[in-house]
């Protein structure tokens, strides 16, 4: 499998996994933090795809985000827009106040992402991927395929944390849920 096709079944995969996640969740669910200055769902949904939209639109592309340029920041009650607004480096203060944006919008603002990194990825070859160097949003140089392996590592993280508040809330559900590559092999068998 060439790397382009592994980062976007890799990327479709997350962002179902994600779905799944999210599947059947209240506003009060979404927005449910374990302590004040711990992470909310909705908070780990919208930090993900803001990250997204960043690392595509400014460090791959060097295009304005959509955050900014499709009034997203509006959307999601967020505005002004502040292109830096991505959730990384927050204070507690900061998680503690963080207001989960209306669930049908925050969806859409992640869907329209994870298009924008299918898109990107569509347009790039293996050679490409480790070719092209970018500015890292932390300083230095990154290859196209160091980014995406940020992003990857960052989907799996957070879905992880989105799972796990969710058992908080709910408990176990399906205990026969064991990820989306085993069902597809037990599919083929």
């Amino acid at each position: 499998m060439a790397l382009q096709e592994f980062i976007q079944k890799s990327v479709n995969r997350y962002y179902g996994s994600m779905l799944d996640a999210l599947e059947g969740l209240s506003r009060e669910e979404l927005a449910f933090q374990p302590k004040d200055d711990c992470m909310s769902i909705g908070f780990l949904v919208w930090h993900c795809a803001r990250v997204h939209d960043f690392l595509i639109q400014t460090v791959m592309k060097g295009t304005g985000q959509l955050w900014v340029e499709e009034a997203w920041a509006e959307r999601l009650n967020r505005g002004p827009a502040n292109p830096m607004d991505t959730g990384f480096g927050f204070s507690a203060e900061q998680v503690k106040g963080f207001a989960v944006p209306p669930t049908s919008e925050l969806l859409e603002y992640t869907e329209t992402t994870k298009e924008k990194v299918l898109e990107h990825i569509s347009q790039m070859d293996d050679e490409v991927l480790e070719s092209v160097w970018v500015d890292g949003p932390a300083g230095g140089k990154l290859t196209l395929s160091s980014v995406y392996q940020q992003m990857l590592w960052e989907l799996n993280q957070h879905i992880g944390q989105i799972a796990y508040l969710r058992g908080i809330q709910r408990g176990i559900e399906d205990p026969m849920n064991i990820g989306a590559v085993f069902e597809e092999a037990k599919s083929v068998t």
